[in-house]
């Protein structure tokens, strides 16, 4: 059983204490380590390079040729930069993902074009705000290359979009696992709420989804609601300056800044 303390695995803790600011007014943050402000443009997918020849050429200049060196799942890898100018508050962040079909070095080796891979980045540029309503602050691309359609993070709600960001990758691009942490959050609750019509009703509800079973979500819907509450509570305790012993991220952007830029109407 997956440690309920953990916030996805041990390799996410580790990449959240890489690039958390420590308790540094300003400062930069990378993994892998060699990532700085003088090359992070390293990271970025001119329109003559392919996803493949993207990630070699990150892995050989960025870590030594070692795929391994930006490994977060065996078939997942991260390049992140972040950057803030005043205590806690985020002024820039790149978080790449690429996610393969296979492990990350057989897919670094595959000249022949047969693996496949899934690319997300998570963005926010204060010095690159875009066409109005065309860049929200922050926004996803799913695609490496411009132009590309832009995509808000899920979390409208929320100024806590490293650990969101995390959380969507894991969400779509290593389910088993996402799910594996999300049981951990949920036992609690549903350990407290036995129903005798139904069970278990943590896994009636999930088996539910897998089944197309409207119906019987409709029956469940107080409890999915304060599912995915307490998902966004158990992040959020992770940057809560008020919980000093549970905090492991204290880097946040300003709510304000992304409601202001935001297309939707949801203020």
């Amino acid at each position: 059983m997956p440690d309920p303390a953990l916030f996805l695995s041990e390799r996410v803790e580790a990449l959240l204490a890489s690039l958390s600011a420590a308790g540094r007014p300003k400062g930069t943050s990378g993994s892998p380590r060699t990532i700085t402000r003088s090359n992070r443009g390293l990271l970025r997918c001119p329109q003559t390079e392919n996803l493949a020849a993207w990630f070699r050429r990150c892995v050989n200049e960025l870590c030594d040729g070692d795929p391994v060196a930006c490994e977060i799942e065996e078939n997942m890898a991260v390049f992140a930069y972040l950057e803030w100018h005043e205590p806690g508050t985020l002024y820039y962040a790149s978080i790449n993902i690429l996610s393969t079909d296979s492990s990350l070095v057989d897919y670094y080796l595959d000249e022949d074009g047969d693996r496949r891979a899934q690319y997300l980045r998570l963005d926010l540029d204060y010095e690159s705000l875009g066409s109005i309503f065309a860049h929200p602050l922050p926004h996803i691309h799913a695609v490496c290359h411009e132009p590309v359609a832009r995509f808000e993070l899920d979390e409208f709600g929320s100024s806590n979009i490293v650990i969101d960001f995390l959380e969507f990758v894991y969400r779509h691009l290593q389910r088993a696992n996402w799910l594996n942490w999300a049981r951990t959050v949920w036992r609690p609750y549903f350990q407290e709420r036995v129903r005798d019509d139904f069970g278990n009703a943590m896994e009636t509800i999930l088996g539910a989804f897998d089944a197309n079973d409207i119906e019987l979500l409709r029956r469940f819907s107080d409890d999915i609601r304060e599912m995915r509450r307490m998902i966004r509570n158990r992040k959020q305790e992770i940057v809560d300056p008020s919980r000093t012993q549970n905090r492991r991220f204290d880097l946040t952007m300003r709510q304000m800044d992304r409601e202001l830029v935001a297309y939707a109407d949801r203020l």
